[in-house]
């Protein structure tokens, strides 16, 4: 049995709302520079599902996976967070105080 699938749902909805981390993990680790929108679908102990879109007109689906396999709930958010580091980075995005530079925080 798949030890972080059951997390999936509630993992998926916290990071529904960090849009611009979902980008940059599409832009980044998807190879999908051109996405304009991105939402966090699912993840599992190999990786993660985000789905995208280009401008409302191109739509796709993306499996990101993890560099190791998560064996633990304990692991997911050091991992993303880790990630989102990397692509944020990589694509030249500054964070500010925790928060990417220009994510919306309602």
């Amino acid at each position: 049995m798949d030890p972080i699938a059951p997390h999936s749902a509630s993992i998926s909805a916290y990071m529904s709302v960090h849009e611009a981390t979902n980008l940059a993990y599409v832009r980044y680790f998807g190879k999908k520079d051109n996405a304009t929108k991105a939402t966090f679908k699912s993840l599992d102990a190999n990786g993660f599902i985000i789905e995208y879109s280009v401008n409302n007109t191109e739509k796709g689906e993306v499996f990101i996976p993890f560099k190791t396999n998560l064996t633990k709930r304990e692991e997911i958010r050091p991992v993303l967070e880790a990630m989102a580091k990397e692509a944020e980075e990589a694509l030249g995005l500054v964070r500010e105080r925790g928060k990417q530079k220009g994510e919306n925080v309602n």
